[in-house]
Parts: structure tokens; C-alpha cells; sequence
């Protein structure tokens, strides 16, 4: 069976959703029990709780998945590997920057002024908005 990953190790990726979902590639392969082609992705999920490492098919994975940035040869994908490793379990915290795409940024540069997310930004800018706006109409 031929699969064409769209995909490498190492790829920082975003899953389309509302919030969209940052994840990293850590493997590809095949399931040889179903016969299919499956990535293994470091993910920090709220859903979870903590980040950690999981399956997921490759079809669906990559129908509704964009290449945010790809590493720089097999040097800097060791790092992120070492990176993601580092991570492991570590409780998702959005005021702590240990969200999804907070912890994916710092995983691609290693540069902790880099672990910050404009999601998260955006987000407590709402919030802040809507407070105002509940506090000015009362």
C-alpha cells in the first residue's frame, strides 16, 4: 500500500476547528492491523488536559490540516523531538502560555519570547471587551 504523507516529522501543523488546534508530528507509519497510514502528534489539548502524545488516522488528520512550518533538516527535527519530549504531560495552562499553539511556537524556536500565542491574545482582548461592555450597560 502506497500513501503519500502530506506531512514530515517534525511539521508544526494546525487543525481547522474553532479555536484551531496546534499539534506536532512525531511519526508516520502504518497501523498494520487496519492497514492504514497514521501519524503519531505531540498535542496539548484542553480536552485532555495536559499534552501528550496520540494517534490519528491520516486521512481524516490530513483533510482538515494545514502545514504551519516545517523544520529546518534533521537537526532541528532532533530538537523538536527533544522539545516535544520536554513537554510531556505538562498541564495546559493558557495564563502560564502552555496552550496548544503557545508550547508549538516555543517547540519550532526553542526561544522562550517566541511562546506566545495570538489566539490567546485574542481571546482575553474579547473577554475584556464583553466585560466592558456588561460593566458600561448596566
Amino acid at each position: 500500500m502506497m500513501h503519500f504523507f502530506k506531512f514530515q516529522v517534525g511539521d508544526w501543523v494546525k487543525e481547522n476547528g474553532l479555536p484551531q488546534h496546534h499539534l506536532r508530528v512525531t511519526s508516520v507509519g502504518f497501523d498494520m492491523n487496519a492497514g492504514l497510514p497514521i501519524y503519531q502528534v505531540f498535542d496539548t489539548t484542553l480536552r485532555r488536559g495536559h499534552a501528550d502524545y496520540e494517534w490519528r488516522w491520516a486521512h481524516p488528520f490530513e483533510a482538515n490540516s494545514i502545514l504551519v512550518q516545517r523544520a529546518n533538516g534533521p537537526l532541528h527535527v532532533q530538537q523538536i523531538l527533544g522539545r516535544c519530549q520536554n513537554f510531556c504531560c505538562l498541564k495546559y495552562s493558557i495564563p502560564q502560555r502552555q496552550d496548544c499553539e503557545s508550547i508549538q511556537r516555543f517547540i519550532h524556536t526553542g526561544r522562550e519570547a517566541d511562546r506566545w500565542s495570538p489566539q490567546v491574545w485574542t481571546g482575553i482582548a474579547a473577554a475584556i471587551t464583553v466585560a466592558i461592555m456588561v460593566a458600561v450597560n448596566r
